[in-house]
Parts: structure tokens; sequence; C-alpha cells
């Protein structure tokens, strides 16, 4: 933020001294400032509103990200206080399971598989 200043300081200085030399060069000795003084008081001008729109254009980009952080650090606490702790058990089982402590979680087990039996011809 102070290269944003800073460079607005230097163009407004170097402006108002270009000016203020040109124009006293003019009144008093009817001579004009020399091409190269006045081509390169345009350039640092140039140069330091450049700078200046860069950094500005930097702050701007930085409190975006900022407020986008923040946008999606209170979207994400959201969905986590609207899903909750579904899953804790699950993972908190296996996780003791990976120990040295049995989990406290009974695993699943494997189903035996039932079949229809066909209805009995007796008669």
């Amino acid at each position: 933020m102070v290269y944003r200043w800073v460079a607005l300081l230097v163009a407004v200085v170097v402006t108002a001294a270009a000016l203020v030399a040109n124009g006293l060069l003019v009144t008093l000795a009817h001579r004009m400032l020399p091409l190269l003084a006045n081509i390169a008081a345009l350039i640092v001008i140039t140069l330091a509103a450049l700078v200046a729109f860069v950094a500005h254009q930097s702050v701007r980009l930085d409190r975006k990200i900022d407020l986008l952080a923040e946008m999606m650090m209170s979207r994400f606490d959201e969905v986590d206080a609207r899903i909750g702790d579904r899953n804790s058990g699950f993972v908190e089982g296996y996780m003791i399971g990976q120990g040295s402590r049995p989990a406290s979680v009974v695993p699943i087990t494997q189903r035996t598989a039932r079949r229809a039996t066909p209805p009995s011809t007796d008669e």
C-alpha cells in the first residue's frame, strides 16, 4: 500500500516540477525546457502512475481474496454444522481398530443369503 502512495507522490511532484520549470523558462527567458527533460519527466510520470495503478489493483485483489476466503470458511462451517458427525462412529471404530485396543464399533458381519423356498407340492 505504501508503493501506491509513494508512486502517486512522485507523479504529482514530477508533474508540478516539469510544469513550473516550463512555465518559468517560457515567461522569464522566452525559451523552452529541453525536449530530453520533458520526455524524461513524462516517462517518470507514466511509470509512477503505472506503479500506483498496479499497487491499487493488488490491494483490491488482496481484499477480494480475503473476502472469498471468509465466505468459503463460513460456508464450510455451515455445511459442517448441517452434516454433523454422521460418520464419526465408523471413523472412530476404524481408527481404534487400527490400534491395540479393540474397536468400539462392531463390524458388519457377512449375511447368509436367504433363499425363498418353493411351495411344497404334497398333494
